[in-house]
């Protein structure tokens, strides 16, 4: 499709491939930090389409001299909770292979970051807000996870492939 319009997905599964029409994201608000104003505009997407019930803000807490966060937001509903974790692109170049290697890099390291979170949840059980302001008790161990992985970049380079993960969790 037109480029100014919409992005085409792609994704290939077991079942076929499969291709996906995604208007064009509007701007982000105003923060200090791409990644943060990403976060956040999650958060507020999934709330805003009837969910703050069960859209978890990050958790914090102390881990040995330094503050841990607890993913960048959970959605959790039944017996299924989401990890999302989300990264954006703070200074971009002109260089697509450089670009790429961004992307790809930190789709790794969300990777990485929601199976550490899954770890961690289902480790304790852990209090958290929801959007409503609300403290929930997540025993992480009763719930089925899958892990979400938002990039926040304004210019993807034409035919970027997205890397396959093997992680503990889907």
């Amino acid at each position: 499709g037109d480029s100014a319009e919409a992005l085409t997905l792609l994704i290939a599964t077991p079942q076929g491939t499969f291709e996906r029409s995604i208007p064009r994201a509007s701007s982000l608000r105003e923060f200090p930090r791409i990644g943060t104003a990403a976060e956040s505009a999650v958060r507020d997407a999934v709330a805003t389409w009837g969910l703050p019930d069960f859209v978890m803000r990050p958790g914090t807490e102390r881990k040995g001299a330094g503050v841990r966060e607890i993913g960048d937001g959970l959605v959790i509903t039944g017996v299924r909770g989401a990890i999302v974790q989300v990264k954006g692109r703070e200074a971009l170049s002109d260089d697509a292979a450089k670009e790429v290697r961004w992307l790809k890099k930190n789709i790794r390291e969300a990777a990485r970051q929601v199976v550490g979170t899954h770890r961690r949840l289902i480790g304790s059980t852990t209090n958290l807000t929801n959007g409503r302001g609300r403290a929930i008790s997540i025993r992480g161990s009763e719930l089925e996870w899958v892990g979400v992985v938002v990039i926040e970049h304004s210019r993807v380079p034409d035919a970027t492939t997205i890397p396959t993960l093997e992680t503990a969790i889907p």
